[in-house]
Formats: C-alpha cells, structure tokens, sequence
C-alpha cells in the first residue's frame, strides 16, 4: 500500500480519534491562512478548538496539518481580535506581527516549539496534535502572565520581530505610489561589513550592491539589551504600515538608549544640513551584541525643522505634527561582520578562530582549495589578519573533477581564482596572492612573518623543500602543517612541525626519491594506480579525498588555536582500507632523518 494512500484512508481513523479524546474539536479543510493573495492553492486538514487560561481568558485556536510525516510541526493560529490587554502587548515573542484570513477570519500565527528541540511519537498523530495543543497553551499562559518572562522572551526574539517588522514594512512600501517611501524601501536591505566600539558613519550597500548612503552605526554595550522596553502597539498599527511615525519611535528609543537617541537626533540635523537637496532618507543601525537593527529614518518633512546652523537639535514638544509625518522603516540587515560570520559556530564551544592571524598556504590545488575556503570561514584575513595564497599552476579542465573551483576559473593562476571565489563568498577579507611557486626562496624567507603556514603541496620534493628552509631558519619560525593524500585516497595524512619540540618532520616520514619509511608507513604494502596523459602523469583519486584532507588539516589547525595539537601526525582511513592501520600519535624523529636530525 502506497504512503500517500495509507495517510488518506487512515484519516478518517485520525478524525474519529480526535472526536473521541478531544471534544471541542472540529474538523476543517482550507488554504493556508494568508495576509495576501497567496500562490499556495494547497489544501490543508485542520482544527477548531479553543482552550481557557487560569483567568477565564478564551482563545480560538487553528490547528492546520501541512505535513503527516510531522518532519514539519503543524501550524497553530490563534483568532483574532485578541482581548485589549493582550493585544496591547504586541508585539509580542511568538506571535506574528500581521493577522493572515482564513475563512473569513482573521488570524496571529504562534511559534510554539524551537524546530530542532522536539522529539515526538510521529507514529501517533493524536498525541502530536495534542502535544502541540498543550504547548501553546504554555507559551500563552506564560506570555500573559509573567511579566519578567514575557521580556526576556522579547530580547530573545528581539531579531526575528524586528525582521517581522521590517517584512511588513516592505510588503506595503511596495505598493507605495509616494517617491520618497520608494526611496526608502530601495535601501531595505543593507549589507554592513564592519563594526566599530563606540559609533562611526560607514556606507550602507543595497540589495544591487551599490552604496546610496552613509549609515549611521550606533554600537550598544550588550549590558543595556535587558533595558530595551517592550515595543509599543503602535509600531505595528495598520497606520504604520508604511513607516512608524518617528516620534513615537525615539519615544521608544529614548527610554532604552539615551546616547542612541541623542546621536540621531543630531545627526538627523546634521544630514539635513549637509545635503538639504538630496537627502530624502537617514540610514541608521542599532548594533546590541551581535544583533544588528537597522532602519531608515524619512527626512522629506523634517527638512523644515532644521533651518541653518542654529537649530541643531529636534524638539520633541515643538514640533510633533511634523515628527508624526515622518516615518521610520524597519529594514532585515546582512550581519556580514567578522564578530558574527567567524564567531558564531565556535562561541559555544569556547573555540578560538583565525580573526587577526597571518596565515600561508602554500599549495592551492586539490587540498588547497577547500582548505582555502575553510580557513577563510574560520576568520583567516579579517580585523586586520591576513591570509596569503601561493601557488604556481594554472586551473586546468582536469582539475575540475577534484578542486573546489569549477568552469568559471578555467585557464586562471589557482591562487587568484581561489582568492576571487572566497571574495565572492565570504567578502571584505584581506587576501594577498603569489602566483609563484610555493619553494621559491623569496616566499621562504619570509616564514616569520607568518603565525602559521599549512603545506597543501601534497608533493613531497615541495615538501621536502618548505620542510628543510624551515629547520634551517635562523631565529623563531611558525608553525608548519603539512597535508597530503595517500595512495588513491585510501587515507588522508597531516602533520604538525614545530621546531621547539623533539617530534618526527615530514622528512622523517620519507625522503624524496626513496619510499616511506616502515613505522611511519600508513599503507603498508600498497601500490596505488596510476594515470597517464600526454608527457605527464598523475595519481587518480575522488574529491571525497580533497575533502577530507582538508577536515583533517582543519581540525589540527583547530587544535593548534586550543594550544594542544597532539597527536602531531595523523591519519584518517576511508572505511574500504581493509589493510594494516597506524595510529594517529605524536611520533618520535627517525634517527635517518636527513633534515630535523642534522639540525
């Protein structure tokens, strides 16, 4: 019996069930509940049902199942209109800013459960709909009764409801035949690349990734987030649909954020008077933690207010007619910032990242390349780091198969492209390129200037070469991480050389021309199969070995910045290696050793 037909005949088990365990539920059928006109002409099983809190608070609720697999939770809608006291709450965390229709009514969408914090019978769709049921009742209750719950709720949603705002903004701006709303609703989605203590104007880029204005960026101690007051009801008024009248927006800011406050006010002034015939908008973004809030503030009828050097400041009192006409629109910032882009993932996890390091990598081929982009994403190159590529070799059509460029960098220096490519992905780093060999001595000699430098060569003459101009330096050298493959990707291997401690070199492991020696051997006995091209030959292996090289590289290097590397020489088998297997450990120096030994 198919998925599809199974769920449909079990249906009416499923309504028979709810009618038997839960009595005030009634079936309905219908589109999703919509604000607009929406595309989805899909129909959707759901429930009426309503539930009483402690106070005798009534709520109708929607239940509606978009997916019987419950890999999606259903979505639960509660009826408008809400009572006054709870609906001069909004906004509130978990509600929707904006009512969706449904049969004629009206609607708020609830947010009842985190996406990855469930775990449910899914085999047993009453006890997921009743689940689900029980959950929103918690969050209600708790919203409208605990005063000190409901605002820590709203700081922990602060971005999402600000982004609500701002979707609503948008979505009635488009419709807006007034030139200056167009203006405004043109900068709506800002990219902001750097940010500084304190507060500084930087330039706001736009969806089409040209600058139309400065922004002001207002830096808030993370300390003051708790004092950030619930956002008054007004902000999301029908009347504000297209901006919220500015006075009523400082009033708010005002309460929250003295400094703030005063820097717009004066600053509005201030952008007037400097381009009093242009300026039809003030960007500005609010910047708590790592959250960014960015708005642009409406300047057409201001302009008026502000009439010569003498009148620096906006009153309030005096003028609030027009500072009512004025808007203020919400807007969804691109956090592109190194504190966020390279922070995030490795916060929790007190990890430290490559913010404000050099790094070198030597080698941009196979390995090289998606080590490239790895180290990129662990904040190689930003807040004043930078990380330098070297390489030689031009992207062939054979390297396709293995590297982490494709068609688009065809016939272009390996180093370029990838500097190109982690630009277009990861943007406003500091990159320098080499397109020169990774031996050459006016790249060695330069190892000091390095906090680390990772070998992705994956040719031991190379190595070989980068291994004995760092045993031979004078003074103190960085570390030196060598990454290679084996065989035909049956292991990955790396290698972590530092010349202060007494652990074996990537010579130890084998010497140019001769095969590597037995203890350090991690293929015993294997030959690996090998391809010819025209004068050239090369060893045929999957990208899943690129890949992997580079994860293993990565994670040392993610030991490297917890200050213990060990074990230092490392190996990471496919699961197809049925042979003998070495262990990854720090290994002592081979006493044959022609380079660390002499040294």
């Amino acid at each position: 019996m198919g998925r599809a037909l199974q769920k449909q005949m079990s249906l009416y088990d499923i309504i028979s069930g709810i009618n038997d365990n839960f009595c005030n539920w009634r079936y309905t059928k219908g589109r999703r509940p919509s604000s607009a006109n929406s595309r989805d002409k899909s129909m959707y099983d759901g429930w009426f049902t309503s539930f009483e809190t402690k106070d005798n608070t009534n709520f109708q609720i929607l239940i509606q199942v978009e997916d019987w697999d419950f890999v999606s939770l259903p979505n639960v809608y509660v009826k408008a209109p809400l009572p006054d006291y709870i609906q001069n709450l909004l906004p509130l965390a978990h509600f929707s800013i904006d009512k969706r229709e449904y049969k004629g009514d009206w609607y708020y969408s609830v947010c009842y459960s985190l996406h990855d914090a469930y775990e449910l019978k899914i085999s047993d769709p009453l006890g997921v709909l009743g689940w689900v049921l029980d959950k929103t009742k918690i969050i209600i209750e708790a919203l409208i009764k605990n005063k000190r719950h409901r605002s820590d709720e709203f700081l922990r949603e602060l971005t999402p409801i600000w982004q609500s705002i701002a979707s609503y903004h948008s979505s009635n701006l488009i419709k807006s035949n007034d030139a200056a709303v167009q203006s405004i609703h043109d900068l709506l989605l800002p990219v902001i690349y750097d940010l500084k203590q304190g507060w500084h104007l930087v330039p706001w880029i736009v969806k089409d990734g040209h600058i139309e204005a400065n922004t002001l960026i207002i830096h808030i101690p993370s300390k003051q987030l708790a004092k950030i007051p619930s956002m008054p009801s007004v902000f999301i008024d029908v009347k504000s649909s297209k901006g919220i009248p500015l006075k009523y927006f400082l009033l708010w800011l005002k309460q929250w954020s003295h400094v703030a406050f005063r820097l717009i006010v004066s600053e509005i002034a201030s952008n007037i008077e400097r381009h009093r015939e242009t300026t039809l908008y003030f960007p500005v973004c609010l910047v708590v933690d790592k959250q960014l809030l960015s708005l642009c503030i409406e300047l057409e009828n201001l302009k008026e207010l502000v009439s010569g050097s003498a009148s620096k400041h906006l009153k309030l009192a005096n003028h609030s007619k027009l500072l009512s006409n004025s808007k203020v629109v919400f807007s969804s910032a691109v956090n592109l910032t190194p504190n966020f882009l390279f922070t995030r993932n490795l916060d929790n996890l007190e990890q430290p990242n490559l913010i404000g390091k050099n790094i070198a990598l030597l080698g941009c081929g196979a390995i090289g390349g998606y080590l490239g982009l790895s180290l990129a994403r662990l904040g190689a190159g930003a807040s004043g780091g930078k990380l330098t590529l070297i390489d030689s070799d031009i992207f062939q059509e054979e390297n396709i198969g293995r590297h982490a460029l494709g068609k688009a960098y065809l016939h272009r220096m390996k180093a370029s492209a990838l500097k190109q490519e982690i630009a277009q992905q990861i943007p406003d780093l500091n990159i320098e390129v080499h397109n020169i060999n990774a031996c050459n001595r006016s790249i060695l000699k330069n190892i000091s200037n390095y906090d680390l430098i990772i070998d992705a060569t994956a040719k031991i003459e190379a190595s070989e070469t980068i291994n004995k101009f760092f045993f031979d330096s004078d003074g103190k050298t960085p570390p030196l991480i060598h990454s290679w493959i084996r065989g035909n990707g049956e292991c990955v291997q790396a290698l972590y050389n530092d010349k202060d401690t007494n652990y074996a070199c990537r010579s130890c492991i084998n010497k140019s021309g001769n095969s590597i020696r037995e203890e350090y051997d991690a293929l015993k006995g294997m030959t690996a199969a090998r391809s010819f091209m025209a004068c050239a030959d090369f060893t045929p292996f999957a990208v899943s070995a690129s890949m992997s090289a580079a994860a293993l590289t990565i994670d040392m290097i993610l030991d490297w910045l917890q200050g213990d590397v060990s074990p230092r020489y490392r190996t990471r088998y496919t699961e197809k290696w049925m042979g003998e297997k070495i262990e990854s450990k720090d290994y002592a120096p081979s006493l044959e050793c022609h380079i660390c030994k002499i040294n």
